[in-house]
Formats: C-alpha cells, sequence, structure tokens
C-alpha cells in the first residue's frame, strides 16, 4: 500500500514539473510573437505618417495658393465696388502727379538752355563748362562798404581766399571781419604783419604775392581774449572761492612750516644705544661725559634722565613725559592741513550749489533760449568745485607724509627710550 501511494506522488510531481515547462515555453512564444506585431504595427504607423505630413504641406500650399488668388478676387471686386466719384479722385490724382512731372522736365530744358554752359547747336559742351568752372574758381577783387579802423564808413576792394577775405584800400589793408551783429564789415589789422600792406598791394597789381594769415580763423584770437589770470579766475568763482584761497593759503604756510621744523630735527642713531654700552663699559667717566655732551638734544635729554635715576616707575615716567613732548611739538599744527583739505572741497561744492541756483533763477527771468546764459552760469559754478579740489588733494597729499614722518621718527625715540628704561648705570663716576 505504502509503495502504491509512493509512486503516485511521484508520478503526479514528474506531471507537475512537464506541465510548467510546457507553460514557460508558450510564454515565451508569445511574448516574442507580440514583439514582432508591434514592430510592424510601428513600422505601419511611420509610414502612414510621413505619407499624412506630405499630404499636409501639400494641401498647406494649395491653402496659400487659394488664399493669394482670394485676395486678388477680392481686390477686383471692391475695386468694382467703388463709386463713380471715387474712380474719378483717382483718375485726377495720377493726372496731377502726371502734369508736376512734365513741369519738372520743362522747367529742367528751360534751365539747360538759358545756362551760360549752352551753346546754340549742341547744348553743353564740357570744354566750355571746364573754362566756366576754372573762371569761377579764380578770386575777383570786387568793391564793398567797410568799416575801417577809425569806424567810417568807406569802400574797400575785398577778394576772398579761401575762408578768409581781404580788404585794400589807398593806404591800408587788412582782414575783413564778418559779423551778424551788424549790418558792414570790419577791418581787422591788428594781427597783419608789417609788410602787409604791400604785399596786397602787389597781389591786386601783378596777380602774385605772399600773405600771412591766421590758419585758425580767429579762433586763436577768440583763446587769447578768454585767457584769465590767476586772480580773475578766482573772481569768476564768486563770492566762495575767498574762504577756499583763504584755507589754500592756510594749509600752504602750515605745510612750509611744518617741513622746516622737520628738516631742522636731530638725525636719529639706532646704534647710539650700542655705543653707549660700550662707553659705559669702559669706566671712564670722562669719556662717558664727553659721549653724552656729543649727542644730540633729544638723545642728550633721554640719556641725562637714564643715568641720574635708577631704574623705577619714576625713571619711566620722566622718558614718558619727554617723549610726549617731543610727540607733541612734532603733531602741533598737522591737523590744520587736514582740516583744510577736508572743508575745501565741501567749500566747493557749496559754491557749486549757490551757483547752480543762480543760474536757475537767471533761466526762469530771461528763460532758457540763450545758451550764453546757462553755460556761463554752470562754467562759473563748477570753478568752485575745481578750485575745492586742487586745494584738497595736494593738502592731502601733504597732510599724509607729514604724518608718515612724524610716526617714523617717533617710533625710532620710543624704542631708544624704551632700551634707556631698561639700563643700569653702575659704572664708577655716573
Amino acid at each position: 500500500m505504502k509503495k502504491l501511494i509512493i509512486i503516485f506522488i511521484m508520478s503526479f510531481l514528474s506531471i507537475s514539473s512537464w506541465a510548467d515547462d510546457g507553460l514557460e515555453s508558450t510564454l515565451l512564444e508569445r511574448v516574442d510573437t507580440a514583439k514582432r506585431t508591434l514592430q510592424e504595427t510601428q513600422a505601419t504607423i511611420n509610414q502612414q505618417h510621413k505619407k499624412l505630413a506630405a499630404q499636409i504641406q501639400q494641401q498647406l500650399a494649395t491653402i496659400q495658393t487659394l488664399r493669394a488668388k482670394a485676395k486678388s478676387i477680392q481686390k477686383v471686386e471692391d475695386e468694382q465696388l467703388l463709386s463713380l466719384s471715387e474712380l474719378q479722385q483717382q483718375v485726377k490724382v495720377s493726372q496731377e502727379q502726371q502734369y508736376y512731372q512734365m513741369q519738372l522736365a520743362s522747367s529742367f530744358a528751360e534751365q539747360i538752355n538759358q545756362s551760360p554752359l549752352h551753346t546754340q547747336n549742341k547744348g553743353i559742351d564740357f570744354k566750355f563748362v571746364k573754362a566756366y568752372v576754372s573762371t569761377k574758381l579764380l578770386p575777383v577783387w570786387e568793391n564793398e562798404k567797410i568799416v575801417d579802423t577809425h569806424n567810417q564808413l568807406r569802400r574797400f576792394e575785398t577778394i576772398k581766399l579761401g575762408p578768409i577775405s581781404i580788404a585794400l584800400a589807398e593806404n591800408h589793408a587788412g582782414y575783413v571781419n564778418h559779423s551778424f551783429n551788424n549790418a558792414f564789415a570790419s577791418l581787422e589789422t591788428e594781427h597783419t604783419s608789417p609788410d602787409f600792406f604791400e604785399n596786397i598791394s602787389e597781389l591786386r597789381s601783378d596777380g602774385k604775392a605772399s600773405i600771412l594769415f591766421d590758419p585758425t580763423l580767429g579762433n586763436a584770437k577768440k583763446l587769447k581774449i578768454k585767457e584769465q589770470s590767476i586772480g580773475d579766475y578766482v573772481q569768476q568763482g564768486g563770492t566762495w572761492a575767498y574762504p577756499i584761497l583763504f584755507f589754500a593759503l592756510l594749509a600752504a604756510a602750515t605745510a612750509i612750516l611744518k617741513v622746516i621744523q622737520f628738516v631742522k630735527l636731530p638725525a636719529l642713531d639706532t646704534s647710539t644705544f650700542q655705543n653707549l654700552k660700550k662707553v659705559v663699559a669702559t669706566g671712564d667717566s670722562i669719556q662717558i661725559t664727553s659721549f653724552v655732551n656729543k649727542q644730540n638734544t633729544i638723545h642728550k635729554e633721554l640719556i641725562t634722565i637714564a643715568k641720574n635715576n635708577p631704574v623705577s616707575q619714576l625713571r619711566d615716567d620722566m622718558l614718558i613725559s619727554v617723549l610726549n613732548g617731543t610727540k607733541y611739538r612734532n603733531e602741533k599744527f598737522l591737523g590744520i592741513i587736514t582740516t583744510c583739505a577736508a572743508i575745501s572741497p565741501l567749500l566747493g561744492l557749496l559754491g557749486t550749489v549757490s551757483g547752480m541756483i543762480h543760474t536757475f533763477m537767471m533761466m526762469n527771468i530771461f528763460g532758457s533760449g540763450d545758451a550764453s546764459v546757462v553755460s556761463g552760469g554752470i562754467s562759473q559754478a563748477l570753478i568752485t568745485t575745481e578750485l575745492g579740489l586742487i586745494v584738497a588733494i595736494p593738502a592731502l597729499i601733504m597732510s599724509a607724509l607729514l604724518n608718515k614722518v612724524t610716526k617714523s621718527y617717533q617710533t625710532k625715540l620710543e624704542h631708544f627710550a624704551t632700551q634707556l628704561s631698561k639700563a643700569e648705570f653702575t659704572v664708577r663716576g655716573i
């Protein structure tokens, strides 16, 4: 019985494993079939998509063509719907354009016929054109009424040479100054050479001469007139220019005095303390006294304090007192230069603001049409700013340099005093 049950179970397991193998193979075949079907479907869709895209492009081109035809047809229909009056207006405009073109053509023909370059039979002769232009390019003497140097209206012979005009009378000659404000031109002889009259007379008689003239056409003279002295420039800056000038003089005077003071300061030798130690080590009081007397004032004072006082708080306080006194004398009045450098640009800015307010008041009274009123006021307002910066920049540089010299000198002196504060003078005779 047990054998039968075992045989039955073994048979059942073998059948189950065989069924599982068959099911797996069936599923794999179906998956392969589905993949092939999907690929074929995608290929078919791609082909159909290309065909449809080509058809769409063709239809769009057809639509554009139809739209152009519809537009032309609509235009024809609109023209057919125009009223008679509108058609008459269009005809009238066309006739006016044609008439205007005919007038231009006839006017051009008349100008050619009336031109001095026109000949009777051949129209315009280009040889004659060349001769005509050459004649026009040559300068010609003319008679003109000009106001002479004595403010009298006289007749002069004038000739135009490029951008300048020259006038000649019986006994004098000069340049012609055409002014828009005067009805008549005026004669200028200020910048002519001594032989100017002889040269112009030679030009009038012979047609050739050497003439000196201003290549700037008067601009150099205008610039010379505009040149100002320092006093005029400061005066043009207005009221606020004078405080700036005061601070400039104050800063300059202080800087000069401090430079003289620093030049007179005794030189500090960094090897003084080492030399002092060597002299003290010899024990010769005469040599020590001689060495101390040869030192400069500040070194001598510090060494004397260290020699006469033992190492204590009192010696340190006395050395510090001497250092503070030296520092005070060196730094005295340096703040004036820094203050002037800070105040000057502020005063310049204040003058600029004041000048701009004055300019706007002038514009309110006279209007903004006159550019000279506006530009003159603005230039005057900016002068104070320029003066303030001119004072501030050198003052700042000088202040920085003097402070650096003071700090360097004080550092060397403090180093020497620190060495003396720790030194013990126990040698005989001191």
